[in-house]
């Protein structure tokens, strides 16, 4: 998974689950902070190691990993496409709903 900040939904999403937990070190601003990351974390097994720990014992808890609110609010943003749509409108940008996040 891509963790710069709003690179894409996931990436904003992951963003946001990521600032409420202390892997917030995760989320990334630019591509050269993420590679710097992604290399720090290749470089130090420990660090590594914890936070994978991390994120086995919480992802049931964390929002990142809520598949059934992802759907709905996937869902909910494919009907508000279609309804434009509907309306003649033309595409544009929609925020998906961060529902309870």
């Amino acid at each position: 998974m891509d963790g710069r900040a709003g690179a894409h939904a996931a990436g904003r999403d992951l963003r946001v689950a990521r600032r409420r937990e202390p892997a917030d070190e995760l989320v990334c601003d630019s591509a050269d902070a993420y590679v710097a990351t992604a290399v720090a974390l290749a470089s130090d097994r420990g660090r590594l190691r914890a936070l994978q720990r991390h994120l086995d014992d919480k992802r049931l808890a964390l929002p990142l990993f809520d598949t059934d609110r992802y759907a709905r609010d996937y869902e909910a943003l494919l009907l508000r496409m279609a309804d434009r749509a509907a309306q003649g409108l033309p595409p544009a940008h929609l925020e998906a709903s961060q529902s309870a996040i």
